[in-house]
C-alpha cells in the first residue's frame, strides 16, 4: 500500500476526521504567507537582508503562537466549586 493513491486516501481520511484542524493548518499557512507579502511589500535598498529579517519575523511569530496554543491545550481547567453541605434536616421536618 504505497503510492499517490495511498496519500489521497489518508488526507482525505484526514479531512473527515478533523476538519478543525485542517482548517487551523491551512490558516496558519496563509497567515504566514501574507506576513511575509506584507513585510515584503516594504523593501529596502537591499532586499536580501528584508528577506532575512521578515523570515526571522514571521518564525519568531510562529514560535510565540505556538507557545501560546500549547500553553491553553495542556493548561488545566479550574477545578468545580465544592458542593454546599446539605442542611441537617429535611425542610418538611423544619416547619413542624
Amino acid at each position: 500500500m504505497s503510492g499517490p493513491s495511498f496519500i489521497l486516501r489518508m488526507a482525505a481520511r484526514e479531512i473527515r476526521a478533523a476538519p478543525r484542524r485542517l482548517l487551523l493548518l491551512s490558516a496558519s499557512i496563509a497567515i504566514g504567507v501574507a506576513a511575509l507579502v506584507a513585510i515584503l511589500a516594504h523593501v529596502g535598498p537591499d532586499p536580501i537582508t528584508t528577506f532575512r529579517h521578515a523570515i526571522v519575523l514571521v518564525i519568531g511569530f510562529f514560535a510565540a503562537a505556538g507557545l501560546v496554543a500549547a500553553i491553553l491545550l495542556t493548561a488545566k481547567a479550574a477545578a468545580p466549586p465544592a458542593p454546599t453541605a446539605a442542611p441537617a434536616t429535611r425542610p418538611a421536618e423544619r416547619a413542624q
